[in-house]
């Protein structure tokens, strides 16, 4: 069995510098490192991670928790997950896992034996006001955590959010623009946060700019393209006057409700102009390509899982708190 001491003796280094090439965010200059996991690979050498996990104290294992499966869209999960993998030191395993699965007032017990016992470190992408419990429960054990998505007031947590509210006021801008009147919604789900500023915002934006958010085209759907597409349908059907705008929660509800216009004979953005939020990266692949708001949720899961390698590499961050806009991405479905 190959070990890292021959490895040592075949690149000619040391062997703690071939334990540090095989270290996330290592020290060691990049030219060495790669001749060492270049002579590790001729060698077929497999680094023994359980050992090397009781001598460091670390499990190699990151947990990336959601607040529910259901209710997050699933190509936006699917999207921050790949993206927060690809970050992921090659010596570590991603979990993903869901918030409201856990009761940490009846089971503290096994919240600790799931969390403590498996992680190194916690990504908590939060969408619900009901995560704080949780939130501030990991941040009391001190199992290094950060928190992205929806911004955090406890200043001692490592936070990464978004304002939302600046797309929104974007795309009331860019509707006065296009001498839009009237608006309708399709909305997500009341008990996430997220939902609940988006329609906040839109409301006053719009008052603001003395548009009309028409009320019997006011839905809520489940984040889901069939949940988009039965609430458009809602809309479309109703007797009275359709809004000349339909803002929708994310792009997998706009979907739904591009497809059900077209079955019902609108033509989309002539008829009924459709926006969607997230900017996902089939929106600008649609027909017409989607008019949305960009939300940078690859961004804070890539600024996430950097403070979160720095906190295992004991190098904390210069702050806690991180804000990335939210904007306007204009395309087709608006005329």
């Amino acid at each position: 069995m190959v070990t890292s001491k021959d490895v040592a003796k075949a690149a000619n280094v040391s062997h703690m510098t071939v334990s540090r090439a095989f270290q996330a965010n290592s020290s060691i200059k990049k030219d060495t490192r790669e001749k060492v996991l270049a002579v590790a690979k001729k060698l077929n050498y497999i680094p023994n991670y359980n050992a090397k996990s009781l001598v460091m104290n670390r499990n190699f294992s990151i947990g990336l928790f959601f607040s529910s499966m259901e209710g997050t869209s699933e190509v936006f999960l699917g999207d921050l997950v790949n993206q927060i993998y690809q970050l992921l030191p090659h010596n570590y395993l991603l979990s993903v896992n869901s918030i409201d699965k856990m009761n940490i007032n009846e089971e503290k017990n096994s919240l600790i034996e799931a969390v403590i016992g498996r992680f190194d470190g916690v990504i908590i992408a939060t969408q619900s006001e009901k995560d704080d419990l949780f939130i501030e429960y990991l941040h009391q054990l001190n199992l290094p955590i950060v928190v992205m998505n929806r911004y955090i007031e406890n200043k001692e947590i490592y936070n990464v959010s978004t304002d939302e509210s600046v797309g929104i006021q974007e795309m009331v801008d860019y509707l006065v623009d296009c001498g839009i009147k009237t608006v309708g919604t399709i909305k997500g789900f009341s008990s996430f946060s997220s939902a609940k500023k988006r329609y906040h915002k839109l409301v006053e934006a719009c008052d603001q700019a003395g548009i009309n958010i028409l009320h019997s085209a006011i839905e809520e759907g489940k984040y889901t393209i069939a949940s988009g597409y039965e609430a458009m349908k809602k809309i479309l059907m109703k007797n009275d006057r359709l809004p000349e705008v339909i803002f929708c929660g994310n792009d997998d509800m706009a979907i739904g409700a591009i497809k059900a216009c077209k079955e019902l004979n609108y033509s989309i953005p002539k008829d009924l102009a459709i926006i969607g939020f997230d900017d996902t990266n089939y929106a600008k692949y649609m027909s017409p390509a989607l008019t949305t708001i960009h939300k940078p949720y690859r961004e804070m899961a890539q600024k996430s899982m950097e403070i979160l390698l720095d906190l295992l590499e004991e190098k904390p961050p210069q702050k806690y708190k991180y804000n990335i806009d939210s904007e306007l991405i204009i395309r087709d479905s608006v005329k």
